[in-house]
């Protein structure tokens, strides 16, 4: 598995000018190892609590055995299931386990995975070589069922890593870069080509070079909780593993390590998530780490936007210019129609359309009411029409249109003409104290010797 080169500014999201830029990538080989009789001795040892038969590997001495891994077989029928457990050397460097010739690198880190299914049956047989089971065991019942045992008390899987630094250039790619090595070695091989990382590099180098020792695969493969083949098991029976199960559990596992690794790098930035009692938090010490400090670029979308700052000022002011603009821009127009002659037909045609002159026109056709304001948006009745007087014409219930309630105007009027004759009345009676002259003629004939 092959990450290609990643581009600190892109994949890490350290905020660096192209020519400041670094390039990282990391290579992971595994496969199955088969454990000849040789490597696997069965030993026993009394205890108190009595004599344990082990099976005992001689994969290399820990630093707290000779062996590297022994496994009870007391375990294959205890009815437990899966147990996973890693151990990893690091090349070049001290470490808890020395592996053997045949395994030992000192050009990778080497990580020793162990698989011991113990209890663990299948419905089918599975012929996964790290998961590998074919032992059919019938079981005592009226359907005589058939569920295969693991072939091996434990199965091991062997990994190699490898790490390496580049220069970035924008046009061409990579333009100096480490030899793939363990992670231990990795700063001590840029150091040698020293002359071809900036300072700004070198701290981006030493950045990622942190997350490097708690982001391998042994740091993924922590327990058996992390087997994908885990999420299958039912009362220490699974039904079925296709035959690459072993290539997922590691391509899973690859991917977490991945993962982590780019989450710590964030990490730098924002501070530890979790701190243990007893840590200490460094500050850092050169420019160029204190200046990555405030140049990490992070998808964050839960608690952070980045937008930018042109885009919504032109939405605001443009936006804001229309809104404003639609407030006036009927009036200043039609100012300006009126003021020079300029489209009035049409004005008046689109005051005409308004929903209050369309009912106002309604009106005058039935012959109802005086209006003023013919020409704006709302129509005004004239002061002394009080009341209208409209009624629904409908003779044959299929065409009622408005119409005016001659009744109600009859009484109208006659009202308004007997205060109009009161008027008059008073003002003959002043004009006649006051010795002055009336003419006299009639008003209508509904009032006779009424005269102004």
């Amino acid at each position: 598995m092959d990450t290609g080169l990643l581009d600190s500014n892109g994949v890490f999201g350290v905020n660096t000018r192209s020519s400041q830029r670094i390039g990282y990538r990391r290579i992971t080989t595994c496969a199955p190892i088969e454990a000849p009789s040789s490597f696997a001795r069965i030993e026993n040892e009394t205890n108190s609590a009595g004599t344990q038969t082990y099976v005992r590997y001689y994969f290399g001495p820990t630093s707290l055995a000779n062996f590297s891994y022994e496994y009870n077989i007391n375990s294959y029928t205890s009815g437990s299931g899966y147990e996973l457990h890693s151990l990893e050397a690091i090349a070049t460097h001290n470490r808890i386990w020395d592996p053997i010739p045949e395994l030992n690198r000192t050009d990778a880190d080497v990580t020793l995975l162990i698989l011991a299914a113990n209890w663990v049956q299948y419905d089918e047989p599975v012929d996964d070589p790290w998961f590998s089971a074919h032992d059919s065991v019938q079981f005592d019942s009226p359907d005589g069922d058939i569920v295969y045992k693991p072939d091996y008390y434990v199965r091991f899987l062997g990994c190699m890593e490898q790490h390496q630094f580049c220069t970035l250039n924008s046009k061409s790619g990579a333009e100096f870069c480490t030899p793939l090595t363990g992670k231990a070695t990795l700063l001590s091989a840029m150091e040698k080509i020293s002359t071809a990382f900036s300072p700004v590099q070198f701290a981006i180098a030493g950045r990622l070079f942190l997350n490097l020792l708690e982001t391998s695969i042994s740091s993924s493969a922590v327990n058996e909780n992390s087997l994908q083949a885990y999420n299958s098991l039912w009362d220490n029976i699974i039904i079925s593993l296709p035959n690459n199960q072993w290539q997922i559990e590691v391509a899973n596992w690859y991917n977490i390590a991945l993962a982590k690794f780019q989450d710590w790098i964030v990490e730098y930035s924002r501070g530890p998530s979790i701190i243990r009692k007893g840590s200490v938090i460094s500050e850092p010490v050169s420019k160029a780490d204190r200046d990555l400090c405030s140049s990490q670029k992070v998808h964050q979308t839960s608690s952070h936007i980045s937008f930018s700052l042109l885009g919504l000022l032109i939405v605001l002011v443009f936006g804001g210019s229309i809104i404003f603009a639609s407030v006036f821009i009927d009036t200043l127009v039609g100012f300006f129609q009126r003021r020079f002659h300029i489209g009035e037909h049409k004005a008046i045609q689109w005051a005409l359309d308004e929903k209050l002159q369309l009912q106002r026109m309604v009106y005058e056709k039935a012959g109802i009411g005086s209006w003023n304001n013919c020409d704006g948006r709302v129509p005004i009745t004239m002061e002394e029409v009080r009341h209208m007087g409209v009624v629904v014409q409908d003779q044959d219930g299929k065409h009622p249109s408005y119409g005016r309630d001659a009744d109600r105007y009859a009484t109208d009027s006659l009202l308004e003409r007997r205060e109009l004759a009161l008027l008059l009345e008073t003002r003959q009676q002043e004009e006649l104290k006051k010795g002055g002259y009336v003419s006299v003629r009639p008003v209508s004939p509904m009032s006779p010797g009424i005269r102004y």
